[in-house]
């Protein structure tokens, strides 16, 4: 048996979920802060739900776009000033299954609504999630009609090409470090394996 130290307020902000968990009642009330997080959880509508409710139709959009993007940017590290296209694909823009986890686990505390697993895979662009969350989500808010998202195509086509981008970049990293000679040897072990 040991006893290590336990850092419960950063446990909490990474799985805000928890905190409503009758086991971690006691604990919650003492390290979560109140309002602290995007919001969201049990105890009624977030932040951002409310912001989105209140606003007129089309800025509805932008601040559920603005929101995902923002929380995209957090999960994957990116500069918030930095300008991201919201057709490009998670997986392109460096995200994989830890970072698809995460960032679904964000949207999830910061609306305070339930999300499926593979939402990030299912809809795979922030214009895809931003569709996804205003028809599905949040239609209940939502004042405008929201078309729905193409995500299952999308999401194919994404992951396959993101994937290929992937397996490049691996092999010109590999091949940028080799001298001819090691490069011609590579080249005809996998020919030679063809046969």
């Amino acid at each position: 048996m040991g006893v290590l130290p336990f850092r419960w307020p950063k446990f909490f902000e990474q799985f805000p979920l928890m905190a409503g968990h009758a086991a971690f009642a006691g604990l919650a009330a003492r390290h979560v802060k109140k309002g602290s997080g995007d919001g969201g959880g049990a105890g009624g509508a977030s932040d951002i739900v409310q912001r989105v409710a209140a606003a007129s139709g089309e800025e509805q959009l932008e601040l559920l776009t603005a929101y995902v993007r923002d929380t995209l940017v957090k999960v994957l590290g990116f500069d918030a000033s930095q300008a991201i296209d919201p057709q490009k694909g998670f997986f392109a823009m460096g995200g994989d299954s830890l970072s698809s986890v995460e960032l679904r686990n964000r949207l999830q505390q910061g609306l305070g609504k339930k999300l499926p697993t593979t939402m990030i895979f299912d809809y795979p662009t922030i214009a895809a999630i931003t569709g996804y969350l205003a028809s599905e989500v949040l239609a209940d808010v939502m004042k405008a009609d929201v078309p729905a998202s193409d995500s299952a195509e999308v999401s194919r086509e994404e992951m396959e090409a993101a994937e290929a981008e992937r397996v490049r970049d691996e092999i010109a990293t590999e091949v940028d470090g080799m001298s001819e000679d090691e490069a011609e040897a590579a080249l005809l072990a996998e020919l030679a394996a063809l046969d």
